[in-house]
């Protein structure tokens, strides 16, 4: 009776071992293809982030110099460094050189800007200004140095 029956079965298990290979094969396929898509998507992904960082840093870079050079006022400079610092992770936000920058803005921060500063009265936009600078005033030796700092820490991040 097996010998009836051994060619039908061989030819039948030969067939599944073939469909069986060449699914797998298909599937072997398709998860390196898998595979090439989330490495070369990873790879921009980090390019990506690479270049954000290097604009964060950049930026720092340009705004403290500017704040140095006596190009920015304190408070625009004390806002845009407040709100880079923390975009970046190779700047210890908490560092007690950049605290100042944190401390001034928490002062700052309720200051009317953009569209709002421009539907202000002559009245409340001149008793803004004076509460500006007598802050700036009260940060102005601590912040240039602070921003001293920063321009270094930052450029010697670009060698």
């Amino acid at each position: 009776m097996l010998e009836t029956y051994f060619w039908p079965i061989l030819i039948a298990l030969t067939v599944i071992i073939v469909v069986l290979s060449f699914i797998a094969g298909r599937l072997w396929r398709e998860l390196s293809h898998r595979k090439a898509l989330q490495l070369k998507s990873d790879l921009e992904g980090a390019q990506k982030e690479k270049e954000r960082k290097e604009f964060v840093e950049e930026s720092l870079r340009i705004i403290s110099k500017a704040i140095v050079e006596g190009q920015c006022d304190l408070s625009e400079g004390c806002i845009r460094i407040r709100m880079l610092i923390d975009r970046t992770d190779r700047i210890n936000h908490k560092h007690e050189d950049y605290q100042v920058f944190f401390d001034m803005y928490e002062e700052i921060k309720h200051f009317k800007t953009h569209e709002a500063r421009k539907e202000l009265s002559k009245q409340e936009l001149y008793n803004e200004d004076k509460e500006r600078y007598m802050i700036e005033e009260r940060y102005r030796d601590s912040f240039l140095e602070a921003s001293r700092r920063l321009l270094s820490f930052v450029e010697s991040l670009r060698v």
